[in-house]
């Protein structure tokens, strides 16, 4: 099967003409074809486009008339001009401007431009209503403007030799020399030097690709792009054979030899047809339509409707040309929706051939920029598409793979399930969370998920723009034994309670799923759950570990509100750790001040004393409260071995000398009574320190069993020398015994005598900064009240407006006179409302 881009067909398979005569030159416009031949002859057709009958598009020609204009002179130029009615010819040299009409001299034009070497029409003229064109003649470019009423020379150019071929786009002229090629700014001047041309070079033919872009027949039998700035922005096409004549139809270059035509692509340089034309003399490309001549007849390149190209390569699986033909289809304007669809259709038929290769990437871009219906992509995997789906494939089918597992992917290429998901996350980012078919598409991520990548599976079910098959999506979890995230699943759709059982059941292992992550996630999704499911649900987690189930309560909304407070501890009363835990969130963390919390706790610490944690929090719980019941504690504490607490407890009821008497006659811990000192004096002045302190000394001093007194000595020693600061100097030793030689006490009679002469000092210097400071006052009070004070008959109280006259007044430092009976405030100013402050 043929995917050639172009068919040959005869338009005129026998031109008559005279003896020995040949076709030269041809031009077509608005359905006039014009014959140049070599003996001065100008034939004119009527062309008209019909089909045959398997539909090919043909076209057929009428002959209208002739016209010789020179005899026996070789016709080298023609190009009709339809806006003007005018019809250019160069024979033997000579430029003759006819009429369309009847191919006779048009009159006015001026003078017979003669001696025409090369003769071009510009490509890019934008007047309309006349037509621009150089001419060489001799060494000189010179481009004329051609109207209704005369024809006139616009500009000019001189060059180095005659000129034997160009072409022109606007003030641009690329030009075949016989030495080399040049490019010429018409405008500027400006010449550019090409390329040399070989000796005896069989063509110099030059055609415009594009916008100041044009081809040349290069050295090389190599086709040169080149720019108007003398570049090339392609790389070079090399001939297969040598060529004289060449034209551009986007998107091929179609060139003739002596015995051939050949069409290259202009987007990739290869090769795409050859056909046998033996004896072939001119070709030309007029508005999309090809024709070529031999001597005596006249044929025409059709090309192949693109969707029969199409056709044919997918058929082939020729990938590459099939995408190369539509991104040229692609770029002709005003394509109809019918093209459109079917462009649409061949990248999906492309894409599909991909995938059957295992090149999934290609197959992804192409199954994208086709827009295919992704269930055709899902019905490839089991169990993808939702059975309650009406999707038939489409016919005729895109594809003939059976299903997903006859894909071998290629090398470096992802897993046929990779490649799925990639493509769904993909459509669903284009599509901007909407696409076609959207809960096929989210489901089907949701089970790709959950099959292959059980990590991503949370995260994605957490969004919100997502729609799911919900009963189709369980089925298909529970088939897998995935119960976490059926749960899930269940959550998403607000069927809480199931949700809340399947995770209780993994929990107590009566189900199990190793995806689940075990009691501190149902923790936490209780910590935001109503109360409701928070009092079914929380002995599961609290059966487990009562720890993490202590969590629920402490880190619940509703934690710090006192009704949940007491339903919280209603419900752990059975949980004996979780209780206590919870207490001491409350207590230490949300510093309730609730007096049951504090007992409770503590009770609950009494009886795991032997943790050495629980221990440190009595410790602290006891020293730091202000709501516990102090007095029951104690009785608590009585008979157990909580001694060091017990003291505490009389501490925080002032009873220090009960507290010592625990500390220092039953335990016998010296530095356990020094600390106990020291925390209950933590927070109080220095006196109530000196008299804790004091205590201890005195109970050191006066010891309750007579075999303790040589040991309680010489702590009463250590404490006495050690806490010096902290002890009353004068107390302390108006409280030892005569017969302590005051050697033993050197280093605390040193601090005692620096410390009194220490506040000697600062009672002196106090009395002496007071006294200064009252002289100032009273200098201040003698300057204020010593200024006589004036009142005139006719002032008045500015409080009450009465006269003075008879009564006390009073004057505020600002100058301001009242009655002292007005005043308000002496502070104060009535009328300005200045502030005085003076304090005597």
């Amino acid at each position: 099967m043929s995917t050639n881009p172009f068919n040959l067909h005869y338009v005129i398979p026998k031109v008559n003409l005279e003896p020995n005569s040949k076709i030269e030159v041809l031009e077509l416009k608005v359905g006039i074809l014009y014959i140049g031949t070599t003996d001065g002859w100008i034939l004119q057709y009527g062309l008209v486009e019909r089909l045959d009958e398997q539909g090919n598009q043909l076209l057929q020609a009428n002959f209208i008339q002739s016209k010789n204009i020179g005899e026996k002179s070789k016709i080298t130029f023609i190009h009709a001009a339809p806006v003007i009615n005018t019809v250019l010819v160069v024979c033997s040299g000579n430029l003759h401007i006819l009429n369309m009409s009847d191919l006779n001299p048009r009159s006015g034009t001026g003078q017979k431009l003669k001696g025409i070497s090369a003769c071009a029409v510009n490509l890019s003229n934008t007047d309309q209503f006349s037509l621009q064109f150089c001419i060489a003649r001799k060494k000189q470019l010179t481009m004329y403007s051609l109207n209704d009423e005369k024809i006139s020379a616009i500009r000019s150019k001189e060059v180095s030799e005659p000129v034997v071929n160009m072409c022109v786009d606007g003030d641009t002229v690329c030009a075949a020399l016989p030495s080399r090629y040049i490019i010429v700014n018409l405008e500027t001047g400006h010449l550019i030097d090409l390329f040399p041309i070989e000796e005896n070079s069989p063509s110099l033919a030059i055609t415009r690709i594009q916008e100041q872009e044009f081809l040349l027949a290069g050295p090389g039998n190599l086709g040169m792009f080149v720019t108007s700035a003398g570049t090339s922005v392609r790389p070079p096409i090399q001939w297969s054979t040598n060529l004289y004549r060449i034209v551009f139809s986007f998107p091929y270059i179609i060139g003739l030899s002596p015995e051939s035509v050949v069409i290259y692509s202009v987007s990739d340089q290869k090769l795409k047809q050859g056909l046998s034309y033996p004896g072939g003399r001119t070709i030309g490309a007029f508005d999309g339509t090809i024709l070529l001549a031999g001597s005596s007849q006249v044929s025409s390149l059709l090309p192949v409707p693109w969707q029969v190209q199409a056709e044919n390569l997918l058929e082939k699986e020729s990938v590459d040309d099939v995408l190369h033909l539509i991104d040229s289809v692609m770029s002709t304007p005003n394509l109809s929706q019918e093209s459109l669809e079917k462009i649409r259709t061949i990248r999906q038929r492309s894409g599909f051939l991909c995938l059957s290769r295992g090149e999934l990437s290609r197959a992804s871009d192409m199954l994208m920029s086709g827009r295919t219906d992704v269930r055709e992509i899902l019905s490839l995997y089991p169990e993808m598409l939702s059975p309650s789906s009406s999707f038939v494939r489409q016919s005729p089918p895109l594809h003939n793979i059976p299903d997903i597992s006859s894909v071998v992917p290629a090398h470096n290429e992802v897993s046929t399930h990779e490649f799925l998901l990639e493509y769904l996350l993909n459509l669903v980012e284009v599509e901007e969370y909407s696409p076609d078919h959207p809960e096929d598409v989210f489901t089907a991520i949701a089970k790709l998920l959950a099959s292959n990548f059980p990590d991503r599976f949370p995260e994605f079910l957490r969004k919100e723009n997502i729609v799911l098959h919900y009963e189709e999506l369980v089925d298909f979890l529970q088939a897998r034994g995935q119960l976490h995230f059926q749960a899930l699943v269940h959550e998403k759709f607000q069927n809480m309670e199931t949700a809340y059982k399947l995770w209780c059941s993994l929990l107590d292992q009566s189900q199990e799923d190793d995806i689940f992550p075990g009691p501190e996630f149902l923790a936490r999704k209780l910590c935001d759950e109503g109360e409701l499911l928070l009092w079914q649900f929380s002995e599961a987690v609290l059966t487990s570990d009562q720890r993490i189930g202590s969590l629920i309560f402490t880190n619940h909304k509703r934690s710090s509100e006192p009704e949940f407070v007491e339903k919280a501890l209603h419900v752990l009363s059975n949980y004996k750790e979780a209780r206590k835990l919870f207490l001491e969130d409350l207590v230490f963390e949300k510093n309730s001040q609730v007096e049951k919390h504090h007992t409770l706790l503590a009770l609950m610490l009494i009886d795991t004393y032997e943790i050495h944690a629980d221990a440190e929090n009595l410790r602290k719980l006891i020293l730091t409260s202000s709501q516990l019941n102090t007095q029951f504690l104690i009785d608590k504490l009585r008979d157990t071995s909580l001694l060091y607490e017990r003291a505490i407890l009389h501490g925080r009821l002032n009873q220090y000398d009960q507290a010592l008497d625990i500390l220092v006659n039953i335990m016998n811990d010296h530095a356990l009574a020094i600390r106990f000192c020291d925390d209950i004096a933590a927070g109080k002045n220095k006196e109530e320190k000196e008299r804790i302190l004091f205590l201890l000394l005195s109970t050191y001093l006066h010891p309750a069993k007579e075999e303790n007194k040589e040991d309680f000595l010489v702590k009463a020693v250590d404490l006495i020398n050690t806490r010096a600061e902290d002890l009353n100097g004068k107390q302390v030793l108006s409280s030892l015994p005569d017969t302590w030689n005051i050697a033993t006490i050197l280093p605390a009679v040193k601090v005692f005598i620096r410390e009194k002469v220490h506040t000697t000092n600062m009672i002196k210097l106090t009395k002496n900064l007071t006294k200064g400071e009252n002289l100032n006052t009273r200098l201040t009070y003698v300057e204020l009240t010593s200024e006589p004070i004036h009142v005139q008959s006719n002032n008045y109280c500015i409080t009450c407006k009465k006269s003075f006259a008879g009564g006390v007044v009073a004057r505020y430092p600002n100058g301001v006179i009242v009655h002292q009976n007005c005043i308000i405030n002496k502070e104060i100013c009535p009328v300005t409302g200045q502030v005085f402050k003076l304090s005597v």
